[in-house]
């Protein structure tokens, strides 16, 4: 028979095992060696304490000097009582009830319990009364019906709600029919299968919405399109006659000659749509400064950032979802350049144009629609030239096919009236 081991001891916090049942395992190892004689015991006794410990130390001063082993073991208890371990308090344990739980994927498995092969709903039934037993509740109903409705479906169907108390909820779990699990573990299965089927079939439909395929945008059209795109019809439609106006019947019916007309006053008709933006008042600039400092920008460091969310945080309390104006102000991302500065509205940084804009972390789609307030009010006057016509001969474009123009402005911002 092979002897049982004994863990050293010193008496000291590093011990793992109890004083007493450091006792129990040293008088085991005895009946295994055949030891019976209390002299040979108390010699060998020695040989299981640590060197050099307050064990040791009491050994050599007082268990050495013992004649019989029954009043070695009772010095050995005063000496080293047994430490007091923690106890569960009965709301402990409560709340431990109310939180245990067991997963539908888990049921008809079967487990190691008490050295035998158990279902795992019956190892659950039974730390469920284990607990109820130590808190003293179990001929109670204190925090079952938590647990009860915290059930997988497949047992709350043969476990009703009327229950007399722990006890009892316990028993109704244990017999559970087996036929009962296995097919409600197979309905769940076959649900949750189906459900994630469904949702790859949503995400790669989000995936194909988000990417298109490439080869729809690289069709040879593709320059056409984004030629036609980009093109802005900015002179009103001639109506040619077809024949020459000076030898018909009836004559030119265009007005050739009357444009001089409102050029002679100086006027020029509009090409664009857009109405002329009225100045910025002192009190507009002054609000939207205040908006601005209502959400300093912070430095580019983890402290920066962490204060930064918090910011975003107020705001959206603040004003839920809807989109940032010159009164509510919006948070900007740390190390940022400050707004109005002639920054870019899509990374927010300085010393390129929107279009001209390369960076892959983009800023908050919120956060750039407040720079563009921020910009559009705070760089207003004097107003930005942005494209200016003039014909170079007044009627050029009757002699030619193609009209000259002067153009002039940094290509960003409206035009200029």
């Amino acid at each position: 028979m092979q002897l049982e081991a004994v863990p050293e001891f010193s008496g000291t916090q590093e011990d793992t095992i109890q004083p007493t049942e450091f006792l129990k395992t040293v008088k085991r190892s005895f009946l295994q060696a055949g030891i019976q004689a209390d002299d040979q015991k108390i010699n060998n006794f020695e040989l299981f304490l640590k060197s050099d410990s307050p064990a040791e130390e009491w050994y050599t001063a007082t268990g050495s000097t013992k004649t019989k082993w029954v009043d070695l073991e009772k010095a050995f208890k005063t000496r080293f009582p047994n430490i007091t371990k923690a106890t569960k308090t009965r709301a402990e344990l409560e709340r431990e009830l109310g939180e245990l739980r067991i997963a539908t994927e888990d049921l008809g498995k079967t487990e190691k319990y008490m050295g035998e092969d158990v279902y795992t709903h019956v190892i659950f039934a039974k730390k469920i009364l284990d607990i109820a037993a130590r808190a003293k509740i179990e001929t109670t109903t204190s925090g079952l019906y938590t647990l009860r409705d915290k059930l997988p479906e497949v047992l709350r169907e043969k476990v009703p709600e009327n229950q007399k108390d722990w006890t009892t909820l316990c028993q109704a779990l244990e017999g559970v029919e087996m036929s009962h699990i296995w097919e409600g573990v197979r309905k769940y299965n076959e649900k949750a299968a189906s459900e994630a089927r469904f949702q790859a079939e949503l995400d790669s439909l989000k995936r194909r919405t988000a990417n298109p395929p490439t080869n729809v945008f690289n069709s040879p059209t593709k320059a056409i399109r984004e030629q036609l795109h980009q093109t802005m019809i900015t002179q009103p439609t001639v109506n040619h006659t077809a024949a020459n106006p000076f030898t018909s019947n009836t004559g030119g019916q265009g007005n050739l000659f009357s444009v001089p007309t409102a050029r002679s006053s100086g006027t020029f008709p509009s090409t664009s749509a857009r109405p002329q933006r009225a100045p910025v008042t002192d009190d507009e600039i002054k609000a939207l400064k205040a908006s601005i400092a209502r959400y300093p920008i912070q430095p580019d460091t983890p402290d920066g950032l962490a204060s930064y969310h918090e910011q975003l945080r107020t705001w959206k309390q603040t004003n839920g979802t809807y989109q940032p104006s010159k009164l509510t102000g919006f948070p900007l991302r740390p190390g940022g350049a400050p707004p109005g500065s002639n920054e870019c509205y899509g990374c927010g940084k300085t010393g390129h144009l929107g279009r001209e804009c390369v960076e892959t972390n983009k800023l908050p789609a919120f956060e750039g629609k407040f720079r563009s307030i921020c910009g559009s009010i705070l760089r207003r006057p004097p107003a930005q030239v942005n494209h200016v016509s003039a014909e170079v001969d007044e009627f050029a474009w009757a002699n030619t096919s193609t009209s000259a123009y002067q153009q002039s402005g940094n290509g960003e911002g409206p035009p200029a009236y």
